[in-house]
């Protein structure tokens, strides 16, 4: 009887009902889009400071990720290869040698990072490969050939073809100094791109003297791997790995920086969620106070007729189940398809470079930011939003529900 009422009063109030539905469905359009919009923009910057170059699982020497020097470096590479092989969750492995040094070019001087790379493994692990923006990759037995970061060539005023010198310590704390080629220019949009030179691995074995030695073992686990289930494939490598000298960590370690400032971000963007939410289920709650004050008579006389209260709060509350259930249906199928929409065509700022670089400090490549398509996260959101249209025609009841029969139809 009570869903018979309610669609009564539903079908006779048509342009109350309709402006109550119109308003849950653009709660439910917004705070969909802006949750999966706050979700994106974070792992987009995750995404590219992972993917650039740090990588998903990275294997070091054990003390490596607190003191990156000669002391804990992986000293026994090929035992590491070994025990990483047993696993078929990882996709691909590049070995890299890292350390610092000082390059020169014909009129300047700074200091960056020398990186020995696996050439073909390293274009499956990371976007190296695929920023060189001039000139031509490493390929095995390069020799003396380097790529440069962009703004590293800028900075010594360097081209492809010229020559780049460096001076840095071997492992076995001998100088190790020499005269590169540049064949290619690398633009990642990050940092990288102002303090690296890459060079064959296979070079620095003979001058760094790192034959069998590694300073990372970079690994890319498959597709499934890379989310929720990482955590437990790195604990199982590093488990793996004892005896080895080394030991695996996921990407949260060396960008533990990167996550810090996203759970400031998320603080804040939480924050601001919230105050949302609760301006809307004020919002809500007011125009269904309106619109129950404006049927204070009817409820003066049907409770007159001997309708009891708790009676008449059935009728709205199934009333408002009603409309609630079409609003978020609209909402969520509105809201999903603006959100998989700007999924596939990402959101894009046209901002300042002094903004950019200020991004690309942690890893941000460029400023657009796509949406992150989730059922599970759109269907919550309906769900919240239902129970506040819910909640929200609780009090207004309540309220008139305390007037005297004969003062609600006398009203005003």
């Amino acid at each position: 009887m009570f869903w018979i009422i309610a669609w009564r009063n539903i079908l006779a109030k048509k342009r109350r009902s309709v402006l109550t539905v119109l308003l849950s469905a653009l709660c439910t359009v917004f705070l969909v889009f802006v949750l999966s919009f706050m979700d994106g923009q974070h792992l987009k910057m995750i995404k590219d400071a992972v993917e650039i170059f740090t990588g998903y699982i990275q294997v070091t020497g054990k003390g490596y990720q607190d003191d990156p020097d000669y002391d804990h470096l992986v000293f026994d590479l090929d035992k590491v290869k070994k025990t990483i092989s047993g696993f078929p969750e990882i996709e691909s492995a590049s070995t890299r040698f890292q350390t610092f040094a000082l390059f020169a070019g014909e009129e300047a001087s700074v200091g960056g990072s020398l990186i020995g790379i696996d050439p073909v493994q390293e274009k499956k692990v990371s976007r190296i490969g695929s920023a060189v923006t001039g000139g031509d990759y490493l390929r095995g037995g390069d020799g003396r050939k380097c790529i440069v970061g962009k703004k590293l060539a800028e900075r010594l005023d360097l081209r492809i073809g010229d020559e780049l010198t460096y001076l840095s310590q071997s492992v076995d704390m001998s100088i190790a100094a020499d005269i590169l080629k540049i064949s290619g220019i690398f633009s990642t949009g990050s940092q990288m791109d102002s303090n690296t030179v890459f060079v064959d691995k296979e070079y620095m074995d003979g001058m760094f003297q790192t034959e069998n030695i590694a300073s990372h073992y970079i690994l890319l686990p498959s597709e499934k791997f890379r989310g929720g289930r990482l955590a437990g494939l790195v604990k199982r490598i590093d488990n793996k790995l004892a005896g080895t000298g080394a030991e695996a960590v996921s990407w949260k370690v060396p960008l533990k920086s990167l996550l810090q400032l996203l759970d400031v971000d998320s603080a804040f963007g939480y924050f601001s969620y919230g105050i949302v939410v609760v301006v809307t289920f004020f919002v809500i709650m007011i125009f269904f106070l309106i619109n129950v004050f404006q049927m204070t008579r009817e409820i003066g006389i049907m409770r007159a007729v001997g309708t009891a209260p708790a009676q008449i709060l059935k009728i709205f509350v199934t009333e408002s189940f009603i409309l609630g259930l079409i609003a978020v249906t609209i909402g969520g199928v509105i809201g999903g398809f603006i959100v998989h929409y700007y999924n596939t065509n990402p959101i894009t700022f046209d901002v300042s470079k002094e903004i950019l670089e200020q991004y690309q400090k942690w890893g941000v490549v460029d400023m657009s930011f796509p949406t992150v398509f989730s059922y599970l996260s759109i269907f919550y959101i309906c769900l919240f939003v239902f129970l506040l249209n819910i909640v929200a025609v609780l009090y207004p009841v309540f309220t008139v529900n305390r007037y005297k029969p004969i003062d609600a139809i006398h009203y005003v």
